[in-house]
């Protein structure tokens, strides 16, 4: 089963490894593979339409395809082994035709054009980092695409990339010293927020997942009212947000902590007391800023 699935990849036949995959755990019922597998199927599926659609560079669409072969090698590697002989033996063989044609994709990943088969453990080669940003439901909860960006910390190095299709970010040539290293990450994308910001990962070259969620502050709705010289706070004073209330206390503060499916990026307030006009303003809740409103009252309206 292992050597059939390196030889198709060896072959270029990336498609039909992913098919065996995916049937192979439907069979042993295995949630955890058949996940895997699935979101390198999603990976491949773009890399077709990109591909189809002429949207990329033919370099590009070389280094995605090789980072999903990658990534199917060790899902493969992983696979429980078999009572067969080792395909690669001590006198060459058939083994070394698929070997070589891995060490091509790893060669393409690095950005080499011309592949050194020996060569390929290199120490002065970078490595690279996939990571999978997903909300808050599961993995194929695709909330952020080609927006928004991923910082990742390494020691003295930060580095920065655009979260990209599929929610894909890829942080290439990582100095090996970062190998095994722990490394920090945030996520600045308006509207979201990591789910655990005070995480700490460890680059081991496996995949990332990165669970974000809406930013709290989209639901928060704060103020303060005020006369209107603004010299004296008003109390009492009716707020309505997206169908739900408050009233000002006796400094004129308002606060409204809204549910989440009611959460957006802009609302209107209307504040009311009697003996003033009604007032209307509108409020950005993700510019972090106080709204700050001003009552008048109803005699000085001609």
């Amino acid at each position: 089963m292992k050597e059939h699935l390196q030889q198709l990849l060896a072959k270029g036949n990336t498609k039909a490894a992913i098919q065996h995959l995916l049937e192979f755990a439907r069979e042993q019922r295995d949630a955890d593979l058949q996940e895997e597998v699935l979101a390198q199927s999603a990976r491949y599926q773009a890399y077709a339409k990109e591909k189809r659609l002429g949207t990329t560079s033919e370099e590009h669409q070389q280094i995605v395809l090789a980072r999903i072969n990658e990534a199917l090698l060790q899902i493969i590697g992983e696979l429980p082994e078999e009572n067969q002989h080792n395909v690669v033996n001590a006198q060459g063989g058939f083994g070394w035709q698929w070997i070589a044609g891995i060490l091509l994709l790893i060669g393409v990943l690095s950005g080499i054009t011309k592949v050194f088969v020996f060569n390929v453990k290199d120490p002065q080669m970078g490595l690279h980092l996939t990571i999978y940003v997903h909300g808050p439901q599961n993995r194929q909860d695709i909330v952020l695409e080609n927006e928004g960006e991923l910082i990742a910390d390494f020691d003295d190095r930060r580095d920065r990339k655009l979260i990209g299709q599929g929610g894909q970010t890829i942080f290439s040539e990582i100095d090996r010293r970062f190998q095994d290293e722990p490394f920090e990450l945030s996520m600045q994308a308006e509207g979201f927020e990591l789910m655990y910001p005070d995480s700490t990962y460890r680059f081991t070259g496996e995949p990332i997942y990165l669970a974000v969620r809406p930013d709290h502050r989209l639901g928060i709705v704060q103020g303060k009212v005020r006369s209107r010289d603004g010299r004296q706070f008003l109390s009492e004073v009716l707020i309505e947000v997206a169908g739900e209330t408050d009233q000002t206390d006796s400094l004129g503060n308002f606060y409204l902590q809204l549910p989440p499916e009611k959460w957006a990026h802009e609302y209107t307030i209307y504040a009311q007391k009697d003996g003033y006009t009604l007032k209307e303003e509108k409020y950005y809740p993700l510019l972090g800023e106080k709204s700050e409103i001003r009552l008048i009252p109803e005699t000085s309206v001609q």
